[in-house]
């Protein structure tokens, strides 16, 4: 065998399929790799967002990988679910996986599929004679199971175990995350093949053993002041590189010195990620910070949820029953930062209602504004956070009382808090589920909440129920936002509804939203030109003529491409150059060098050039680096998906690289002191 392990690590989230932390799985390989025994040894090579295409270049680019794996969807019939070009599901069959890995010039040891009912694919791929070992899912995985499974497995691969001793040991990693699905994954080989006999680093042990005994662990040799430094860079590079270096007990120093800065989003999420690797320590760090009124609100924002079972009961009973004088604002930030499930939604409804015997008595509970906000924004984190049905159920009736039982006159700056937003845009498909079950409450407020969650989360399993709801009666702003909903949802459900509707004018209106996934070309154009004689041009127009390469309407981008807001001229350059490619570089230049100050507008316009020259991302690669450590990007998630989507098309592993690296940040909750 060759000394040296080839992993070739493939991923695809299509827009049209739940999201799955993908991110979060190539993070722990690559930690547990950089962790473990023989790392010098194995080379982890990614490649994101993946297309069929893609799979085929990197099949044949990689030098006879030893390892390939894949994460993302499968379904029951043997498709393993890729992306086309617009960021919709691709399915793969088994037949055509067959054909893919039978035609390799060179055979593989082990091929994992890590996603939902892959076992027929990996008795599939066995059939194409390449292939000695396969592993895959013979029913639903979780996103926390199959990651469990994945760090154990690359990290006993990367300590020279058998494919077989790796595969035990990733069951183990279940097990140990007391996770049901401990069976769900199979290991399958040819015939006359036994895992238990195949050792990936067999020669390399024995070939180089004198040399690796003496390689220290990866924090002994750590230097705390500039980890810490890279952490609160700012820059999603060098922090994920530092978390990456740090191994998985951090040192004391270095925990204790992220209460010495005030951080920003990259800072913060990186610093949890941190606390979440040494939990028992870090949680009374926390809980002494709060106690002693040092910085408080800070110091809560750092809570994880594993930080439930060491601090969780000492912070609820001391909300519920608070030392005179201390600010209860602090704790709630730490119980919602927590997702605390066992009695975090019941010290929330006391909080907020008082307790059942002061209830009856007709005592009401009188709340300052920030402690309302903040209070809300707990509750949607431990509803998010919810994972089991009984605790969805539980944590959706309390904010749901929670959100009634506050008595505002402007309800409206609570219900579109951006923080509040960005939450609740992790719900899952269960979580959504109730979120539907509010648009017909009685109460103005947690109606007005359920819309605006719904319209943010595109979910289209929710498509049906909110054609149900618009033939009911419905005010004209419930509508209309219903139609945005079916607009912005992804899939295809929302856009035939509104096809089947298109007679309608705020129908028509709304189907403009969505021209991009339109394959009637001439509707599209027709509804985005009704929409903008209406509206007047706005940038999410100007994105979507990019997009879908509508050259009828170039003038409208011609148009704003020396308008004086700068945002949305940035929005027209970028458009340019998805119009018309190469043929314009020199204007894309030209405002990339006049772009004003703002880090959005320069970001965007540099897009722009990216987009037109792929080779320039060398030369461009700090300037992006600088760009992503604004917040600025929150208010606008489609820039966000195009700014990940960009880097990925450039076909530069160090773009890719930068691209994995800011996208779990950009998902990040902003922490309560600053939001943006």
């Amino acid at each position: 065998m060759s000394n040296q392990i080839n992993i070739l690590f493939l991923a695809a989230n299509p827009d049209d399929e739940a999201r799955l932390r993908l991110d979060d799985e190539h993070r722990q390989i690559k930690a547990k790799i950089r962790a473990s025994e023989h790392r010098k040894f194995v080379n982890l090579d990614s490649s994101l967002a993946v297309r069929p295409k893609d799979l085929l270049a990197d099949l044949n680019r990689m030098k006879r990988p030893s390892i390939v794996h894949f994460s993302g969807h499968g379904n029951k019939v043997g498709s393993l679910f890729l992306m086309d070009n617009e960021r919709r599901t691709f399915e793969v069959s088994a037949e055509m996986l067959v054909k893919i890995f039978s035609s390799l010039k060179y055979s593989i040891d082990l091929v994992v599929l890590n996603a939902c009912y892959s076992e027929v694919q990996a008795k599939a791929i066995l059939d194409s004679g390449k292939v000695e070992c396969v592993i895959g899912m013979s029913d639903l995985i979780s996103d926390d199971a199959a990651i469990a499974f994945a760090e154990s497995f690359y990290l006993a691969i990367g300590s020279g175990l058998s494919i077989k001793g790796a595969f035990t040991q990733g069951l183990l990693g279940i097990d140990f995350s007391k996770l049901p699905e401990g069976k769900t994954p199979i290991l399958r080989s040819r015939r006359n093949i036994n895992p238990d006999n195949i050792f990936l680093l067999e020669t390399a042990e024995h070939s180089s053993k004198s040399k690796m005994q003496s390689i220290p662990t990866l924090s002994s040799n750590l230097d705390i002041d500039q980890a810490f430094k890279e952490l609160i860079s700012g820059d999603p590079l060098q922090a994920r590189d530092a978390l990456d270096l740090i191994n998985d007990r951090p040192p004391k120093d270095l925990l204790e010195k992220c209460f010495s800065y005030r951080m920003d989003i990259v800072a913060n999420h990186s610093c949890r990620e941190l606390f979440s690797r040494s939990p028992e320590y870090s949680a009374n760090l926390i809980l002494n910070k709060i106690d002693q009124k040092d910085n408080a609100i800070d110091a809560a924002s750092l809570c994880v949820p594993e930080h439930s079972s060491y601090i969780g009961g000492d912070l609820v009973r001391r909300l519920l029953d608070p030392p005179i004088s201390h600010d209860r604002l602090p704790w709630i930030v730490a119980i919602g930062r927590m997702e605390l499930q066992a009695d975090g939604p019941y010290a929330l409804e006391i909080f907020f209602l008082g307790r059942p015997s002061e209830r009856k008595l007709g005592f009401s509970v009188d709340l300052a504004p920030d402690d309302i906000l903040e209070g809300w924004r707990a509750s949607a984190r431990i509803f998010v956070g919810a994972k089991k049905e009984f605790e969805v159920q539980n944590s959706a009736e309390t904010f749901a009382k929670v959100v009634s039982a506050t008595k505002l006159h402007h309800y409206e700056s609570y219900t579109s808090d951006p923080t509040l937003r960005i939450i609740l845009n992790r719900c899952q498909g269960p979580q959504a589920d109730e979120v539907m079950k509010w648009v017909g409450a009685e109460n103005t407020t947690l109606r007005s909440l359920a819309w605006r969650t719904l319209e943010d989360l595109r979910f289209s399993r929710i498509v049906p129920r909110v054609v149900e709801v618009l033939d009911s009666k419905l005010s004209e702003e419930a509508r209309f936002t219903a139609l945005r909903i079916l607009a912005k949802s992804r899939g295809k459900e929302g856009v035939n509804w509104l096809l089947h509707h298109q007679k309608d004018p705020k129908v028509r209106t709304m189907l403009s939203l969505c021209a991009e996934k339109l394959s009637d070309r001439e509707l599209a154009i027709s509804v985005l030109c009704e929409s903008i004689e209406r509206f007047k041009v706005s940038w999410q127009d100007l994105r979507t003529i990019g997009r879908a390469k509508l050259h009828e309407l170039r003038h409208y981008v011609d148009e704003k491409l020396s308008s004086e807001e700068p945002f949305e001229r940035a929005c027209a350059f970028l458009a340019l150059a998805r119009l018309d490619g190469a043929k314009v570089r020199n204007d894309i230049v030209r405002s990339v060098e006049e772009a004003g100050a703002h880090p959005l507008e320069r970001c965007i316009c540099t897009l722009a050039l990216l987009h037109v020259e792929p080779a320039l991302y060398p030369d461009l690669e700090q300037n992006f680096r600088e760009y992503l450590k604004t917040t600025s990007w929150l208010a606008h998630a489609e820039i966000k998906e195009d700014i990940i989507e960009e880097l990925n098309g450039t076909g530069n592993i160090e773009a890719t690289r930068l691209a994995t690296a800011w996208e779990p940040f950009y998902r990040a909750k902003p922490n309560y002191l600053n939001p943006f």
